[in-house]
């Protein structure tokens, strides 16, 4: 059995057209989503539909694994390759905006929980 495995399921190649497109969609989700959390989580008003939205939203996301584990995986075989050092510095710099936007659900969810013990 050979060392090598293949990742045309995920990618291509880190300079395919899909590739590239999936990391530009990733990182303005992850803006959108960001300033969207920052627009909505300052009050709790209309927490239930927030919430709903914030999943929806939060499902978007998903693209971050297949990008990740591809150059990840990618990296297993070629350690060296520069471009895919850039871009594992890129996608985990993106998500570090990603952290922000737990750190708004958590804040939200904590207003809210105070919210129903102010009202007890």
């Amino acid at each position: 059995m050979g060392n090598n495995w293949n990742l045309d399921n995920l990618y291509v190649s880190y300079k395919s057209e899909k590739f590239i497109d999936d990391l530009k969609i990733f990182e303005t989700t992850v803006k959108d989503f960001s300033s969207w959390c920052s627009n909505n989580f300052d009050n709790v008003d209309n927490a239930k539909e927030k919430l709903e939205i914030y999943l929806e939203k939060l499902n978007n996301l998903s693209i971050f694994d297949s990008l990740i584990g591809y150059v990840y995986l990618s990296l297993k075989v070629d350690t060296t390759n520069a471009d895919l050092l850039n871009l594992v510095s890129k996608i985990e710099k993106i998500s570090v905006d990603v952290k922000q936007i737990e750190n708004y659900l958590t804040l939200f969810l904590k207003d809210i929980s105070d919210l129903v013990i102010n009202l007890y």
